[in-house]
């Protein structure tokens, strides 16, 4: 056993042929990890999720918003028709003509 220990440390070492020590000593540092290509494209999917799942979030919050937009809209075009045609609102119980004129034009501006 010793002289195959012996060959194989001479076979590596020789001096005539230094090409092959240089080369298995250079073989560490020229291979690359798969496991890092692999988790740097699963770090990526993950992110493309993460990114897919808030643009969802926030198509839904938009949704969201415009309802509420539409529903202020509304509510706000028959606040100015109770006003114009002067019926009682409990908000402008206590307002004068004038106030409840500048309240109409103002609600009409919003909805403009």
């Amino acid at each position: 056993m010793a002289l195959g220990d012996n060959l194989s440390v001479k076979m590596v070492s020789a001096s005539d042929d230094s090409n092959l020590k240089n080369k298995l000593s250079n073989l560490s540092t020229e291979l690359l990890n798969p496991f890092i290509h692999i988790r740097n494209w699963i770090k990526g999917e993950m992110l493309n999720l993460g990114a897919l799942i808030d643009s969802i979030g926030e198509k839904e919050s938009c949704d969201i918003r415009k309802q509420a937009a539409i529903k202020k809209l509304q509510n706000d075009r028959e606040m100015v028709k109770k006003l114009s045609d002067g019926k009682f609102t409990l908000k402008h119980m206590f307002r004068s003509n004038a106030s409840k004129t500048q309240v109409q034009s103002s609600l009409l501006e919003d909805i403009a």
